[in-house]
């Protein structure tokens, strides 16, 4: 073989190579409905998720395509079908306890989502679908985005007049304080609390006006209020 010829046959080898992840999707894509869900499914948050209509549609096809083989006789296909058949009763009860992140791009989708995910998680330990293992292994996706969080609302400061505002802040705090990356120098005194807010390595909360924390309406619902606020105003977190 000449040097072009081994050169070119090369390069399409290269390009065979190059092109077979793309092509290997392509080919999942194109399978029948029960091979390509099975597949894909799976409780990974990174896997996609399927409808009860996704799953219902794959098994009825399933169904058809095992008669068919049957008929065919052809024992290889038959058992194919079967294993992804097996494989979408797996993935349809993982469904009822899969956890599904959706995009946050900021505090309120942060709060959203966290709040969800902690509502459907308390559900599923109760109803024995997931265990406390589980659910922790969930919430630390969370850790990234309630920081980010945390640290866009410490750079820029809070309306003390701003009834909304100020409960929105309460909800984030208390709900990223689970991760732990928040410090408070509510305890701390003397050298230790000057060095604390003065340390240029932290971002603190700030209130954009003085505040005498004066509130209106129910008393006991204010004092919570107050509390809650006040030691929100010690926290920090590192740059």
């Amino acid at each position: 073989m000449s040097f072009v010829r081994r050169a070119l046959l090369l390069l399409a080898v290269a390009a065979v190579v190059a092109a077979s992840p793309l092509r290997a999707q392509d080919l999942t894509d194109k399978q029948p409905s029960y091979t390509r869900i099975a597949a894909k499914c799976g409780e990974d948050p990174a896997r996609p998720s399927f409808s009860a209509a996704d799953y219902a549609k794959a098994m009825a096809d399933a169904a058809k395509a095992i008669k068919s083989a049957g008929k065919e006789g052809n024992r290889a296909r038959k058992a194919a079908i079967t294993e992804s058949v097996a494989r979408l009763k797996e993935c349809m009860e993982e469904e009822t306890r899969k956890f599904t992140l959706p995009p946050m791009r900021d505090c309120r989708d942060f709060l959203n989502a966290y709040s969800a995910f902690s509502a459907r998680a308390a559900s599923l330990i109760k109803a024995g679908k997931i265990s406390e293992a589980d659910r922790a292994r969930v919430r630390e996706m969370f850790r990234k985005p309630a920081m980010d969080c945390v640290h866009d609302m410490m750079t820029k400061c809070i309306n003390p007049n701003k009834t909304g505002d100020v409960d929105f802040v309460i909800a984030v705090m208390e709900a990223a304080s689970v991760f732990g990356f928040i410090g408070s120098y509510a305890s701390q005194t003397g050298t230790e609390r000057f060095l604390t807010t003065t340390n240029p390595g932290f971002v603190r909360m700030t209130f954009c006006t003085d505040t005498d924390y004066a509130c209106k309406g129910n008393r006991a619902a204010c004092n919570r209020r107050i509390i809650a606020i006040k030691a929100i105003m010690q926290t920090y977190m590192d740059k």
